[in-house]
C-alpha cells in the first residue's frame, strides 16, 4: 500500500500545477450554470461539469508521466507494474467522486444563490431524489469514459491515444443510439409489472453500484494486460 501512496503523492504533486486552471474552471462553470433558466438547469450542469472536469483532470497525470518517461524510473523502483495500473484507477475513481460531491455543494449554493438573483425561483423545493439521481447519473457516465479511455492511453500513450477514444466512445454511441432507435420502430407493447418496477426502483442503486465495479474491474484487467505486455 506504501507504493500505491507514493504513486499517488507523485501524481497530486504534478497536478498541482493545474490547480489555478480548475479554480478558473470551477467559477466558470458556477457563473454559468447560475445563468440558467431554472434551479433544475443549475444542478444538472454543475454536478455533471464538476465530476467531468476533476475525472479528466485526473487524466493529465498520463501526459506528464509519458513527457518525463517515468514508467522506466518507476519500475527501476521496487514497484510492479500492477502497482502503476491500479493507482491510476484510483486516482481516477477519487477525482470523479470528489468531483460529484463538489458539483453536489455547488448545486446547493447554485440554487440558494438564484433564489436571490431569480426571486421567481424562491419557493422551488430542492429534489433530493433528483439531485442524487444526477449525481449516480454523471458518476456513471464519467466513469465509463475513464474505462475507456484508460485502457486507449496505456495502449497508445497520451497523445495518440486521443484519436482512438474518440473513435471507440463514437461508435458505442452509435450502437446505443442505434438500439434506441430500433426498440422505438419496433413500437413494442410490452410494459414492466408494477412489481418489476417497484423492484428496480428499490435495488436501483445496489444494481448500479455492480454495474459501476464490474465496469471498472473489466478495464482494469484490460490495462493490466496491455502494461505487462509493453516494452517500457
Amino acid at each position: 500500500m506504501k507504493e500505491i501512496k507514493g504513486l499517488l503523492t507523485k501524481d497530486l504533486l504534478q497536478l498541482k500545477s493545474y490547480q489555478k486552471t480548475l479554480i478558473v474552471f470551477i467559477l466558470v462553470f458556477i457563473g454559468t450554470a447560475i445563468a440558467q433558466s431554472n434551479a433544475k438547469g443549475v444542478s444538472s450542469m454543475l454536478i455533471f461539469m464538476m465530476t467531468f472536469g476533476l475525472g479528466m483532470f485526473s487524466m493529465a497525470s498520463f501526459s506528464y508521466d509519458e513527457m518525463a518517461k517515468a514508467d522506466t524510473y518507476l519500475l527501476s523502483m521496487p514497484l510492479t507494474r500492477k502497482d502503476m495500473v491500479k493507482e491510476k484507477y484510483i486516482l481516477s475513481i477519487c477525482a470523479v467522486i470528489i468531483g460529484a460531491i463538489i458539483g453536489l455543494v455547488a448545486s446547493l449554493v447554485g440554487n440558494i444563490a438564484l433564489s436571490y438573483i431569480k426571486p421567481e425561483f424562491s419557493g422551488i423545493e430542492f429534489n433530493i431524489i433528483e439531485t442524487l439521481g444526477l449525481l449516480v447519473g454523471s458518476i456513471l457516465g464519467v466513469g465509463l469514459m475513464q474505462c475507456i479511455q484508460i485502457p486507449c492511453v496505456f495502449k497508445w500513450g497520451a497523445e495518440k491515444g486521443r484519436l482512438q477514444i474518440l473513435v471507440i466512445i463514437g461508435l458505442l454511441a452509435l450502437i446505443i443510439g442505434g438500439a434506441f432507435l430500433l426498440i422505438g420502430k419496433m413500437d413494442l407493447a410490452i410494459s414492466p409489472t408494477q412489481e418489476i418496477q417497484n423492484f428496480v426502483m428499490t435495488y436501483l442503486p445496489v444494481i448500479l453500484l455492480v454495474v459501476a465495479v464490474g465496469i471498472y474491474y473489466g478495464s482494469y484487467r484490460i490495462s493490466l494486460k496491455i502494461v505487462k505486455k509493453k516494452e517500457m
